[in-house]
């Protein structure tokens, strides 16, 4: 009974599910996005920055750069060099910065080797970085003093020197990358540009996008006008089949309850007639015993009462309305109504596959006409081979360009080896002083530890007078050229001051590269590098709308008459449909027609309401035992034997009477609440399928033109997003300038940030060191002299007997703390 009442529920839960799943299927007008084809091959690579760790040291070579030189971009200056009428003083007005740089850097590789000879002469003479020449109070202090400065002083050259080290390895490692990106970067627009006819027929082939989605919603238009036709009837097809679906399974749930009551009652019936006879048998046992008992006369209440009370004999049976219930499975009719519901797409899909292959035909040929048309866009070769030719002279200077970088990169590393060597001698002659210094006994003691770490230091001064002038023109040399391409080339460049420059004098540029004569046009460099740099097209800036004319070639109006009227033909006869044939509907007639709703349940519910006995079994053996208790003769053995009798009686017949009469109330509740509203029921299932069926005979041919509109609008719609695409790929894509600007900017970088950056950063780190060599030669050269030992040492001559002179202590006046700390106030005079 569960089983098939379970069988029923799932039937609606299925139900429930299809319903949800067609409320998805709906024709929209609005046509799906088309995944297109792109053109992603041609898409430059920024060159990366490899400024890293040294971004904050390229910001403050920029400052100082800056300060140097605040003069703007001098576009007047330039313009003179190209007419070639330069005025000196111009040029010293606008490098006055370097100019005042030019002039201490000749101070300092005239003064430093002037120095160095001096300080070599007074060093020959004893002098400068000798020996201390008396006893100072404070030497200890003096000598640490010097000796911190000077390491901090070395730490700070140490500092630049390894940042001359990164710097000078930035420049080297930055050198082929940068020219190779360069040759790629050509080779990249070369290829660009000579492919534009080949992508310009990619495009126009890519028609067959949206030719083949329409092709595969052709194919399935049967299914999906029989999709819309099940969307439209959802909400009437639903309550039909819901409730058709519920009095299927009430037809279940009262065949499965008729059985119930006919075996229950059955059951009663028949422990009925084993109860009458035990409850006889006993009532006439107590009588006997009753008639030699003393003080029974309490039980013969009771004993008269040992009958039954509810007669389940008087139960009338259902066996008729049993008998009547429909052989059929009626929720096998509604799934069959549910299949033939769910059967409309593969009818409507055999009813219009002709005319979609007609259809299919059609497109085929707009493809045909449409593929006529891919050579007439102009060829780009000329240009591209310009272009390509480029790329050997900059190959060929590029190897030139390593060869040299290679000579500048030796010498960089060994004028950083001499400084980093000067470093190594001031810390091992702090080191080796340090030690000496820590170990001698006295001040005037001679300690070879001190002494090398003296000789180490002057050691480096040597070498900072010797190599200190070539540093510094070596960093002059390289600041003149960073320096300027860094303010002439690469900060008018960060600012456009270099574009407008080039607007302005296009007239004075080569022939070749006067790009407003090429054009015929009034070109804007600015301008032109501001619309590529932000990824618009060059064909919308150049004003080449007349030279190809897309809209014509793309345009599909021409095609959408006979498309129209082949898509509109469409049509689907569904008037041989039936959900539930005129034998299926009797099914349902005979069900409410089974007589269920006549069976006198007032009868029933009035025998099951009685109890089964008129007595309490239990209560009634309880008392016999009582009473058995009060009997002397054989009375009392017979009384008990009767209690433990009656109670067999009432835990296995009586308790199992209640339990089927539980369970027929129970049956006889659910068959009186199913069964005053099953007529109406079935009555309204079957007239929803009835205007169900009505709705589908009527409303499929409007649904049938609707769904083929909406089919010919999708279409439209898939027609205009190639042709929306199309323009977008070749005035957005393919004609898009901002590979031409991403090419600019690596130039940039590779010169700029890649190369003149880190050249800047090596020449600043390197005049860092020079300058510091300066205070370094002064406190390594102080120190070295505190090394050494004192010349003067003190007095030691003496008489014998003062060495056992006992010494005379003084008291000073204040006599207060005298106890507090005695050697506090004790003045030892030694007489020497």
């Amino acid at each position: 009974m569960k089983a098939l009442w379970r069988g029923g529920v799932v039937c609606l839960i299925a139900v429930c599910a299809w319903s949800s799943a067609v409320r998805t299927q709906s024709c929209s007008n609005s046509s799906v996005a088309l995944q297109f084809g792109t053109i992603d091959k041609h898409e430059p690579k920024r060159t990366p920055n490899t400024a890293g760790s040294l971004t904050q040291l390229y910001s403050f070579v920029h400052l100082f750069l800056d300060a140097v030189q605040p003069n703007s971009f001098p576009k007047d200056l330039l313009r003179a060099a190209l007419e070639k009428h330069i005025e000196p003083a111009e040029v010293a007005r606008y490098e006055a910065g370097y100019i005042v740089c030019l002039i201490i850097a000749v101070l300092y590789v005239l003064l430093m080797p002037l120095v160095g000879v001096i300080f070599a002469c007074c060093r020959c003479c004893g002098n400068c970085g000798g020996k201390v020449k008396h006893d100072q109070q404070s030497l200890s202090c003096h000598r640490n003093t010097l000796a911190t400065c000077l390491g901090a002083i070395t730490i700070i050259i140490l500092a630049g020197v390894i940042l001359a080290f990164i710097a000078n390895g930035r420049v080297a490692e930055n050198v082929d990358p940068g020219v190779q990106s360069v040759i790629s970067d050509l080779k990249d627009m070369a290829e660009l540009l000579s492919s534009l006819p080949e992508k310009i027929r990619f495009i126009v082939k890519g028609y067959t996008v949206p030719e083949k989605k329409i092709t595969e919603e052709l194919k399935d238009v049967g299914d999906q006008i029989g999709n819309a036709i099940i969307l439209s009837l959802e909400s009437s097809a639903y309550n039909a089949v819901r409730e058709l679906s519920i009095s299927a399974q009430e037809a279940v749930h009262v065949t499965e309850l008729l059985q119930s009551i006919n075996e229950t009652t059955a059951t009663l019936q028949s422990r009925q007639i084993s109860l009458v006879s035990g409850l006889k048998h006993h009532q006439e046992a107590l009588q006997a015993i009753m008639k030699n008992c003393r003080n029974c006369s309490a039980l013969s209440p009771y004993v008269g009462k040992l009958q039954i009370d509810a007669n389940y004999s008087e139960i009338p049976s259902v066996e008729k309305e049993l008998k009547s219930m429909p052989t059929a499975n009626l929720t096998n009719l509604v799934e069959k109504g549910n299949k033939t519901f769910h059967d409309i797409p593969q009818m409507c899909r055999n009813q219009t596959t002709k005319k979609v292959d007609a259809i299919i035909l059609f497109l085929d040929d707009i493809q045909k006409s449409i593929m006529q048309s891919s050579e007439q866009f102009p060829s780009l070769e000329s240009i591209s081979q310009q272009i390509a030719n480029i790329q050997n002279p900059i190959a060929s200077y590029g190897k030139e360009v390593q060869r040299y970088d290679f000579y500048r990169w030796a010498v960089a590393i060994a004028l950083c080896c001499v400084i980093l060597f000067i470093v190594v001698l001031n810390v091992l002659g702090l080191a080796f002083g340090i030690a000496g210094v820590s170990s001698r006994q006295q001040d005037y003691h001679e300690s070879c530890l001190a002494s090398t770490g003296a000789n180490l230091l002057m050691a480096g001064v040597g070498f900072s007078f010797i190599f200190s002038w070539l540093f510094m023109l070596t960093v002059f040399v390289t600041f003149v050229v960073g320096g300027n391409v860094y303010t002439l080339g690469c900060r008018s460049w960060h600012n456009k001051e270099i574009f407008a420059f080039l607007d302005s004098s296009q007239n004075l540029l080569p022939v070749g590269l006067n790009i407003s004569e090429i054009l015929g046009t009034n070109f804007s460099f600015s301008e032109f590098y501001m619309t590529c740099e932000e990824g618009q097209s060059m064909y919308d800036y150049l004003h080449h709308s007349q030279i190809f004319d897309f809209n014509d070639i793309l345009s599909i109006d021409k095609y959408l008459g006979d498309l129209k009227n082949q898509v509109l033909n469409l049509s689907v006869d569904l008037s041989e449909l039936r959900l539930l044939s005129d034998e299926d509907k009797k099914s349902f007639d005979d069900f409410k027609d089974s007589g269920t709703d006549k069976i006198n349940f007032t009868l029933l519910k009035s025998q099951l309401s009685r109890p089964v006995v008129k007595t309490d079994l239990l209560g009634f053996a309880d008392l016999l035992n009582q009473t058995a208790q009060l009997q002397t003769d054989s009375s009392k053995q017979k009384l008990e034997n009767e209690s433990i009798s009656i109670r067999v009686l009432h835990n296995t017949t009586v308790r199992q009477q209640e339990k089927d009469a539980e369970r027929l109330n129970a049956s006889v509740d659910a068959l009186s609440y199913i069964s005053k509203d099953l007529q109406r029921n079935i009555d309204n299932a079957l007239q929803s399928i009835n205007d169900t069926q009505n709705k589908i005979n009527s409303t499929v041919p409007l649904i049938v033109q609707n769904y083929a509109q909406c089919i010919l609008n999708r279409g439209i719609g898939y027609f205009q997003q190639y042709l929306m695409w199309a323009k977008q790929m070749i005035l957005n894509r393919i004609l898009v300038c901002q590979p031409l600007a991403i090419y600019v900017d690596n130039v940039y970088t590779v010169l700029c940030e890649n190369i003149i950056d880190p050249w800047n950063a090596f020449w600043h780190c390197l005049g860092w060191c020079s300058v510091f060599l300066i205070p370094s030669i002064i406190f390594a050269v102080k120190t070295a002299k505190y090394f050494r030992p004192i010349l003067s040492r003190p007095s030691i001559s003496f008489k014998m007997e003062d060495m056992f002179q006992i010494p005379k202590a003084k008291m000073i006046e204040s006599k207060t703390n005298i106890y507090a700390n005695p050697f506090n106030n004790i003045n030892l005079n030694w007489n020497t």
